[in-house]
């Protein structure tokens, strides 16, 4: 029996390289659609959402921070408005009212007499039902995403999940690869009908970034930006940028990274005594004090979570990676998207936030510097 040959996967060309560059630079630059971000680090972020694909990213902030000027300026110059399809959440709009339409069309209908002969006729509506362009269009911007009910956020985890959802007897498809943001203000800053997001979706969102508020320096520019006779040009299309996706994902991801990725993940997903308990009744009765982990950062995490974030750590680690136009991922690409795909993921206990703010400060600060360390143990085990 003649052995098989291993196939060897392509390496990234770097597709447009200069292209995606060049238009990063117009979106965070000086022109009147430009947007200001203060923080190094979620601005990184932000330059790997558009290259991702089928990525789900939240953004966090106050009013006024650019979350809906982030999604229509990298949208206009690398997929063209027309890509674009938006919603407006509201507690009161259901799935058919966000994501569906009928389209009404008037027919007539004739009668036939014995002998062919047309005796009547009369008109008659017909109901037709359509998505609308967030189902269809390859990138998508709920906005408000936490004043929808329990009902819209099935819907669109059944859209994200399946890539199509069904209405009246019909699917509807959606493009494919797509990119969707979610935006949200601070729940104590909004009025009735805001709710936390449903768990299973939280679950699905790859990312989730804090967008800062603004210094005294980026307000001046934002202003000084309001001025400027320049605007955002396109630069690519919807169909270009599909050949960009392809070339990002043939980015390398060594088997020894992912291994570390995933010690990573169980030293930050639950309880060491057992990480599949997910029983409230156990995690109640868990007594760190006593327990032989009780200064490891595990004991820091109120419950376990799944493993869907390991798959959003490679994709977004080999974005950073294509970015930096690198063949293959790095463990500081891991390390450095990590925060922002638990942040909204683990759920921290009270005494956590005696020294951190946040989530996404406390994997940062706290738990990131304490798991790092003993990775070279593991390192220097491959």
């Amino acid at each position: 029996m003649t052995p098989r040959t291993p196939t060897v996967s392509a390496k990234p060309s770097f597709i447009y390289h200069d292209k995606i560059t060049k238009g990063l630079e117009m979106i965070f630059g000086s022109t009147r659609e430009s947007v200001k971000i203060s923080d190094i680090n979620v601005l990184e972020m932000l330059k790997l959402v558009p290259i991702t694909p089928n990525s789900i990213s939240l953004l966090s902030g106050i009013m006024g921070t650019g979350k809906t000027s982030y999604a229509r300026a990298f949208t206009k110059v690398f997929f063209k408005d027309s890509s674009l399809g938006m919603i407006k959440c509201d507690p009161d709009k259901t799935p058919h009212e966000i994501l569906y339409g009928t389209d009404v069309a008037s027919e007539t209908v004739y009668t036939y007499d014995a002998a062919g002969r047309i005796e009547c006729t009369h008109e008659q509506f017909v109901f037709d039902p359509e998505a609308l362009a967030f189902v269809t269009k390859p990138i998508k911007f709920a906005n408000e995403i936490s004043r929808s009910n329990k009902a819209v956020q099935d819907a669109l985890l059944g859209l994200f999940q399946e890539g199509e959802i069904e209405y009246k007897g019909k699917i509807f498809k959606t493009e494919k690869p797509f990119i969707a943001l979610l935006d949200q203000n601070p729940l104590h800053l909004q009025g009735m009908g805001v709710r936390e997001l449903e768990p299973a979706l939280i679950d699905r969102i790859d990312i989730s970034i804090n967008m800062p508020t603004t210094g005294i320096f980026n307000d001046l520019a934002i202003q000084t930006n309001k001025d400027s006779n320049y605007f955002l040009e396109p630069l690519l299309d919807y169909d270009t940028m599909k050949e960009v996706f392809a070339d990002v994902e043939k980015i390398r991801k060594p088997l020894g990274l992912k291994f570390l990725t995933v010690v990573i993940s169980q030293s930050l997903r639950a309880c060491k005594y057992k990480k599949d308990i997910s029983s409230p009744i156990f995690i109640e009765s868990i007594d760190c004090a006593t327990c032989e982990y009780k200064n490891d950062i595990c004991s820091s995490i109120e419950a376990p979570i799944g493993h869907r974030h390991i798959e959003s750590i490679l994709k977004f680690a080999g974005s950073r990676a294509w970015l930096n136009k690198r063949e293959e991922i790095t463990i500081e690409d891991i390390i450095v998207v990590i925060p922002f795909v638990l942040s909204h993921r683990l759920k921290l206990k009270a005494r956590a936030y005696m020294d951190s703010d946040c989530a996404y400060t406390w994997i940062k600060e706290k738990a990131l510097p304490y798991v790092v360390k003993q990775l070279t143990i593991y390192q220097e085990m491959l």
